[in-house]
């Protein structure tokens, strides 16, 4: 996208610049987590891809009467284009995952804190933050907080439980690569 259509494109969003700005933001945290909620791994990547292609059709001049329904109809194009792509690389979500709590205690057993923390630091921050909170609320059994914290994300409880799980898996993958394979009990 280049500039004069990202101009274009926040002009379209709101008159006030900064208010623009805050609208852009959350267009494009709905659509990564649109993405997410596909089973898509490159969802920043691929809603900066829609929120180009939108610019850039309103640049053409493109009569677009909602701009959030629009843009979720181009996304659905950038999603069938991900899928096609030979490269695309799932992640495989084991059928058991362990805890958290097991992971960091053997982290402390086998004095790999260091894997645990680039791990940790290899995510996402928004990643790193949601997978903290979330495991608080996991290791506590408490509903009523994940059920908050998927609202605060926009999302069911049952997609960010399955989010929370590709985000462990990833970490566990990378913790196992850094400390070596965890012992089998």
């Amino acid at each position: 996208m280049n500039s004069d259509h990202f101009a274009l494109f926040l002009a379209r969003l709101h008159p006030d610049s900064e208010r623009a700005g805050e609208e852009y933001e959350f267009l494009r945290l709905k659509l990564v987590q649109y993405f997410q909620s596909r089973r898509c791994h490159l969802s920043e990547e691929c809603a900066d891809e829609t929120l180009d292609r939108v610019a850039r059709k309103l640049a053409e001049g493109e009569q677009v009467d909602r701009l959030l329904p629009y843009a979720y109809g181009v996304a659905k194009y950038v999603l069938l284009e991900y899928r096609r792509r030979p490269d695309r690389e799932p992640v495989e979500i084991p059928p058991t995952l362990p805890a958290l709590t097991d992971i960091l205690n053997e982290a402390l057993r086998r004095e790999s804190l260091d894997c645990f923390k680039r791990c940790l630091q290899k995510l996402d921050p928004e990643e790193a933050r949601l997978l903290l909170r979330y495991w608080v609320h996991d290791e506590k059994k408490n509903r009523e907080a994940r059920r908050e914290q998927a609202e605060e994300h926009g999302v069911s409880s049952g997609a960010l439980r399955l989010r929370i799980m590709r985000i462990r898996a990833r970490f566990i993958a990378c913790f196992e690569k850094c400390a070596g394979p965890r012992e089998k009990r």
